[in-house]
């Protein structure tokens, strides 16, 4: 029995170095086996689970003109054949993310939450690392691996058929580790300096974290853990790669923007809550 274990260890740990590619940004080799094109047909299911049952913000309206005017000032910095494409979601729930086919989800919880179009913005320049950084990919290709080793041992000791009914859950509910979100807010905060984002909203998101995990009612904190350290960490870069100042928010008036979207929120939610109180009960 030791024997078939070392064997199956040894042919693991043999095609994983083969699979092994190292990542340009981190320096990191990340295990990659899943095919872009299995990705974007995960992405599909990932995206009608998301988007079923929600409200999703037309394109006419504040919140969205502010977010896609955010993204698309952030992605144009990204060297990348992917084809960006932004849905918002009318939603309490403050949350957000992108999947590995260039899907970008932001709620417009998250919009009344921030304070500061900054602190959108590095929220979306860390979604985008996760996509940038192949953090995904390697999600997926790390637990199947593992998963379909581990199923062929079971086929082979006991019989019966193998399981991937664990896959369509991939891409949206199982977070990440804390190495690929501290290489994400890395990447995110360089990625928020080079699009012209004032980098101090990056901290003051932290801070923002830390409130909403004391309260524990963000759907962003339950797949990205929050760590005491990522503040520090953020604030350490910071000085690597120097302050800079918001150019862009002013140039681009996304300020104005930001200011209006807020504002068609807040009317919205007052147009919900008139609406329940006349209801009758």
């Amino acid at each position: 029995m030791w024997r078939i274990g070392a064997a199956l260890g040894i042919t693991g740990a043999a095609s994983a170095n083969y699979l092994l590619h190292k990542n340009e940004n981190t320096g990191r080799y990340q295990l990659l086996i899943i095919p872009e094109f299995i990705l974007d047909m995960l992405c599909k299911v990932a995206k009608a689970q998301l988007e079923k049952n929600q409200a999703i913000i037309e394109h006419d309206k504040k919140v969205y003109q502010c977010i896609s005017e955010i993204s698309s000032t952030i992605t144009q910095h990204i060297d990348s054949k992917k084809t960006w494409n932004l849905t918002v979601i009318d939603s309490k729930v403050v949350n957000a993310c992108a999947l590995s086919d260039g899907s970008i989800y932001v709620y417009t919880g998250l919009v009344d939450l921030v304070e500061e179009p900054e602190e959108l913005a590095f929220i979306m320049c860390h979604e985008l690392s996760h996509v940038i950084l192949n953090h995904t990919a390697e999600k997926v290709s790390v637990r199947i691996f593992v998963y379909l080793l581990w199923q062929l041992v079971i086929f082979y000791f006991i019989g019966g058929d193998l399981d991937l009914s664990f896959i369509k859950d991939l891409l949206v509910n199982l977070p990440l580790s804390r190495a690929a979100e501290t290489e994400a807010d890395i990447q995110g905060l360089k990625l928020m300096y080079k699009a012209g984002f004032g980098v101090q909203g990056a901290v003051e998101m932290m801070k923002k974290f830390k409130e909403l995990d004391m309260e524990g009612s963000s759907a962003l904190l339950a797949t990205h853990p929050l760590s005491k350290d990522r503040s520090e960490v953020l604030k350490s870069e910071i000085k690597k790669i120097g302050e800079n100042s918001s150019k862009v928010v002013e140039n681009l008036k996304i300020r104005k923007l930001f200011k209006d979207a807020k504002s068609e929120i807040k009317e919205n939610k007052e147009s919900k809550e008139e609406i329940l109180q006349t209801s009758p009960a």
